[in-house]
């Protein structure tokens, strides 16, 4: 595996072989998991996060759905408990902005430049 890999490593053999060994024992170790899981920071490369953005779909997968029905449900009830002050903003999902922007639409939180 190359991709999502430090500039400048393909060029550094022993560095892409200690990091497909990390790669490899780490999904060895999620697959024999219970629940599998996968170190998110594999999801991160562009193949990863069009990947994720698939199992965000699967009916299994209700976090993304439960909280976007959140965002777009319960906006106010989450306005009145930040309050009208300066707040800092972690992204909420992905990175593709699916849950962030219904925040960002609500009258109280639009951004002031």
């Amino acid at each position: 595996m190359t991709s999502g890999l430090e500039p400048g490593l393909l060029s550094q053999p022993n560095k892409i072989e200690a990091a497909e060994r990390e790669f490899s024992k780490d999904v060895k170790a999620g697959l024999s998991a219970y629940p599998k899981k996968l170190a998110s920071k594999y999801f991160y490369d562009k193949t990863g996060d069009a990947l994720f953005q698939q199992i965000m779909q699967l009916p299994e997968y209700y976090l993304t759905k439960s909280e976007l029905d959140i965002f777009q449900n319960k906006i106010a009830d989450l306005a009145s408990l930040i309050g009208k002050g300066p707040f800092d903003l972690i992204e909420l999902d992905a990175g593709d902005g699916s849950k962030t922007i219904h925040l960002l639409r609500f009258p109280e939180f639009r951004l002031r430049l």
